[in-house]
């Protein structure tokens, strides 16, 4: 947990650890290997790598949050819904169950290449399509979870003394999902970083010169011979957040 936070922390405040300006050209300096000047070198056009790669990683993990947290939410709240349908929320919801079902058998990179695509606005394009390219997944996990949880020994007897639905929602089921649903969101960020990083280095998302992880990467494979530290700063940014957040969700889950 305290990796995670001073992980985030600096990735908030770019501005104040990066050295240089991430949008700065400077191409007589293009390609030099890290040193005391640029501690991760430069790239083709002599902009700072340590300074895009911090940048970059606060343009992807807003983005990631702002998704993940609406995506969590949403689906959630519906897969909740759907799951306590037993207790009598009616038919309409059965068919709803029935069209997210079949919409979780399409896999959530190619919902979100055909969002971005759709939606010209990059930031509009990314949010939008990792909320819903996700979303359908997080309904079906989220009416699992409240199905099972519904079958537990001490919902039978809130039923049995005349508890409402909501209450039996609010006061039994609610308190049982928080770990499962903070950990899912955790696990729904990480996703989201995976995501949207490789709609960029597809080159759908933001504009090449936007300091991203994905777009860091993409620049990072054409110039990989010439001048590797490129794309391994990013790259192993990715993987050491993702490994952070992946051992955080299974600490948070239990």
């Amino acid at each position: 947990m305290r990796m995670l936070i001073i992980l985030f922390t600096a990735l908030l405040i770019a501005p104040a650890l990066a050295p240089y300006d991430p949008l700065m050209t400077q191409p007589s300096d293009a390609f030099q290997p890290p040193s005391i000047a640029h501690p991760l070198g430069t790239d083709q056009f002599g902009r700072d790598v340590l300074s895009r790669t911090l940048y970059g990683g606060r343009t992807t993990m807003t983005i990631a949050l702002i998704a993940a947290g609406a995506a969590v939410a949403l689906g959630g709240a519906a897969g909740t819904v759907m799951g306590v349908s037993g207790l009598g929320f009616g038919i309409v919801l059965r068919i709803v169950n029935t069209t997210n079902n079949a919409l979780t058998t399409i896999p959530p990179i190619t919902t979100a290449i055909t969002i971005s695509i759709m939606i010209r606005d990059n930031t509009q394009a990314l949010i939008i399509s990792a909320i819903l390219s996700q979303l359908p997944h997080i309904i079906k996990w989220a009416q699992q979870v409240s199905e099972i949880t519904t079958r537990m020994p001490h919902i039978e007897p809130a039923k049995a003394l005349g508890a409402r639905k909501i209450q039996i929602l609010a006061q039994h089921i609610m308190p049982t999902l928080y770990p499962q649903i903070r950990g899912k969101m955790i696990l729904t960020v990480q996703s989201t970083i995976l995501l949207t990083t490789a709609l960029n280095i597809l080159g759908i998302g933001f504009s090449p010169e936007i300091p991203e992880w994905g777009n860091l990467l993409r620049e990072g494979k054409e110039a990989y011979r010439q001048a590797p530290w490129i794309a391994a700063a990013p790259g192993l940014a990715i993987t050491i957040i993702n490994i952070i957040l992946l051992r955080y969700a299974d600490q948070t889950s239990r």
